[in-house]
């Protein structure tokens, strides 16, 4: 009986140090997958690209850039409004922004992939205007004006309260006060989800500079 005992310590012995140790490194190792699926995360599942040249004053070359948050408002009134922004929150002077106002907006749902002309609506005449502003990441400019002329193109843009908005801007970068061009090959390439809320999202996302 004492061998069957000595027997039967070692194996129950060997067979807990079999099933007990292997459980710390894969708890870590399942920690860390998890970690690193969370700091990965875009709850926003937005994304943008700014892509050429820009020129922003004494700050120099400000592209390419990539802010994590955009939105699209359509109030059913003779406006609707494209804003892209480097933080998720409300429209505030102190956050760098890409803005886009588009006459007529509900006629865009028949007009989709078709060139909107960007300029200025006021003087010229034209359906959009647009603009960028970095006071963030330009603190020391301030009171420059930044307008975009060029073509607004939206592939995708649901009618609906859900739904993705998808497109593209093509054109210049243009100084308002001086009507120099600081800005050439533009790019903005857009894909984000309508959302059925305020114009900003409830939870706070870092400033990309």
């Amino acid at each position: 009986m004492r061998t069957l005992r000595s027997a039967l310590g070692t194996s129950t012995s060997l067979l807990i140090r079999h099933r007990t140790m292997p459980r710390l490194p894969l708890m870590l190792a399942s920690l860390a997958l998890g970690g690193s699926l969370i700091s990965g995360c875009n709850p926003l599942h937005t994304t943008v690209e700014i892509t050429g040249s820009l020129v922003y004053g004494s700050c120099g070359e400000v592209l390419p850039w990539s802010p994590p948050f955009a939105t699209w408002t359509d109030t059913g009134g003779a406006d609707g409004m494209l804003r892209i922004q480097s933080f998720a929150g409300p429209a505030s002077s102190a956050d760098d922004v890409v803005t886009f106002i588009i006459d007529d907006p509900e006629a865009l749902h028949g007009t989709l992939g078709q060139p909107i002309e960007v300029g200025d609506r006021y003087h010229a005449g034209t359906r959009a205007s647009g603009s960028i502003t970095l006071p963030v990441r330009c603190p020391e400019e301030k009171a420059l004006a930044v307008q975009l002329h060029g073509d607004l193109i939206f592939d995708e843009l649901s009618p609906k309260t859900s739904g993705r908005v998808v497109g593209h801007f093509d054109g210049v970068a243009i100084d308002a006060r001086s009507g120099d061009t600081i800005g050439s090959s533009v790019l903005i390439h857009f894909d984000f989800p309508r959302r059925y809320q305020t114009p900003w999202q409830t939870f706070p996302t870092d400033r990309i500079k």
